[in-house]
C-alpha cells in the first residue's frame, strides 16, 4: 500500500506535468495563431487574388484582390453566379483546371477573360491541391493574377 507521502508527491507531479502542458499547449496555440496573423495579413497585403476552393469546388475563401479583380463586392461568401462574367470561351478551360487542383490532379496554370466589352481583361490563375493532416484531398488553393497576362491582353488588342 502507498503511503500518504508517495501519494502526494505523485498528485503534485501529475499537478505539475498537467501545468507544463497546459502552458505548452497555450505556447502552440499562441504561435498557431500568430502564423494564422501573419497569413491573413500577407493575403490582404497581396497584389494578386487568392482563394481556396473546396472539394466540391465551392469558393471557401477569397481575398479581397480576388473580389477586385472579378469585380465582386466584400462579404463572407462568393456567390458561385461570378462564373458567368467568364468569357464563355474560357469557362471550359478555367473549370477543368481548378477541378483538377481539388481533386488532386496536376493543375496547369489558365488564362482566362473576365467581363466584357472595354471592362473584359485578362487573368491568369494557378491552383495546387490542399490535403489536411492525414493527406486527404480537400480542395485547393490558387492565385489570380492580372499582371502576368498584361503581354497577353497587349498582343490580343494589337491582333484586332
Amino acid at each position: 500500500m502507498i503511503g500518504g507521502t508517495a501519494i502526494a508527491v505523485l498528485l503534485l507531479a501529475a499537478i505539475s506535468f498537467l501545468a507544463g502542458s497546459k502552458r505548452k499547449a497555450e505556447r502552440m496555440l499562441a504561435l498557431v495563431h500568430e502564423s494564422e496573423r501573419r497569413i491573413r495579413t500577407l493575403a490582404a497585403s497581396s497584389p494578386v487574388g487568392i482563394f481556396q476552393l473546396d472539394h466540391t469546388g465551392s469558393c471557401v475563401y477569397a481575398n479581397d484582390r480576388f473580389r477586385e479583380l472579378l469585380g465582386l463586392g466584400g462579404g463572407d461568401t462568393i456567390d458561385p453566379g461570378w462564373f458567368s462574367d467568364v468569357h464563355e470561351e474560357d469557362r471550359a478551360a478555367l473549370q477543368e483546371a481548378w477541378g483538377a487542383a481539388a481533386q488532386g490532379k496536376k493543375a496547369v496554370p489558365v488564362r482566362f477573360r473576365i467581363g466584357g466589352g472595354e471592362a473584359q481583361r485578362w487573368l491568369e490563375s494557378r491552383a495546387a491541391t490542399l490535403r489536411d493532416s492525414s493527406n486527404t484531398i480537400i480542395g485547393c488553393v490558387g492565385t489570380l493574377d492580372p499582371e502576368r497576362s498584361i503581354g497577353i491582353e497587349a498582343s490580343v488588342r494589337g491582333t484586332r
